[in-house]
Parts: structure tokens; sequence; C-alpha cells
């Protein structure tokens, strides 16, 4: 098997729409891998630090524990 493999931080730049997300849109269209522990760290980042301050709203926040596979 091969393939790309993409770290939370980078995961978060694309709900969070952070410097770079349009190329991790295209990372994401690949089918890359990751930790199933980055659902937890994506969703931790959004919120502390994207639906506090504006950055996403509730209802995309409350949806990506659930929603955000990889």
């Amino acid at each position: 098997m091969t393939g790309k493999v993409i770290d939370s931080s980078t995961l978060a730049k694309f709900p969070m729409r952070e410097s770079g997300w349009e190329r991790v849109k295209g990372i994401l269209a690949g089918g890359p891998y990751t930790l199933d522990l980055a659902e937890n760290e994506v969703a931790n980042v959004i919120c502390e630090e994207g639906y506090p301050n504006g950055g996403v709203s509730l209802e995309k926040a409350l949806a990506v524990p659930g929603n955000f596979r990889i």
C-alpha cells in the first residue's frame, strides 16, 4: 500500500481555514492515512481555538467528531 500520511495539525487547517488550507483540501481528496486519534485532536483544536474566536460556527464544531472521517 502506498499513500500520503497527514498529521492532526495539517488536518486542523481545513476546518479552521488556516493558511494553506487549500492544499489540505487536495491532500484529503487523495484519501490520506492518519492516526485514529487525529479526529479527537482536530475536534479539540476547533473547541479551544475555532469556536470561541468566531472562526468556526457552533454547528460545524459539533459536527466534527461524528463526521470527520479520513
